[in-house]
């Protein structure tokens, strides 16, 4: 049977696409309100289409593939834009964002190799660390300020993130099939422990 493609969590990741061209414009014209709206679109439909998608037992691989696009293609294109029009703050922040690129990459790659395709897990503590780096995001593009509070938010977040990333590389290694909406280490070695008992 053919994957239905129009579900409501791809049409909420497919919107997290379409914010990075209107994004981009936004910045170039310095439409403040605008910057933040799309922000915080980008924000929810990153929240809620995991939920929904598992609320309305719509999980695809076909939706996890493009929820991972539409989070490389928007924080890269954040990254670019922040480096591009906000260079004199982001300044400070290029060491952690360096390691975490290395360690995306990092996954990426062992998981090419093991298995022969582009990984990127949907982890709990990836979905935890999205509020804080989102509100960096709106303290760097909208306010144009670093702060205290968006200082802290964003050394959080890259913790959680690095936190993250090893969380990635320990499933890389013990899934012999991936399965890209494992939500974390715990549940796959539960999941193991039950196929134990069964057998």
């Amino acid at each position: 049977m053919k994957e239905k493609f129009w579900t409501v969590p791809n049409i909420l990741t497919v919107m997290r696409i379409v914010c990075v061209p209107l994004l981009t414009l936004a910045i170039i014209l310095d439409l403040r309100w605008f910057i933040l709206t799309l922000i915080v679109i980008a924000g929810l439909t990153d929240a809620l289409d995991g939920y929904f998608a598992r609320k309305l037992n719509q999980v695809s691989k076909r939706g996890a593939n493009l929820d991972s696009l539409a989070d490389n293609l928007f924080y890269y294109s954040i990254l670019i834009l922040v480096l591009v029009f906000r260079g004199n703050i982001i300044v400070t922040y290029l060491i952690p964002i360096g390691i975490v690129i290395g360690l995306s990459l990092t996954v990426m790659t062992l998981g090419y190799i093991l298995h022969k395709q582009i990984i990127q897990y949907h982890l709990y503590i990836g979905k935890a660390s999205a509020p804080f780096l989102y509100y960096a995001i709106i303290g760097v593009l909208f306010l144009s300020r670093d702060t205290s509070s968006i200082r802290i938010s964003f050394y959080v977040s890259f913790i959680l993130m690095c936190l993250g990333y090893f969380e990635q590389l320990i499933l890389v290694f013990i899934q012999k099939k991936i399965d890209l909406n494992t939500p974390s280490v715990l549940s796959e070695i539960k999941k193991r422990r039950k196929r134990v008992k069964l057998k």
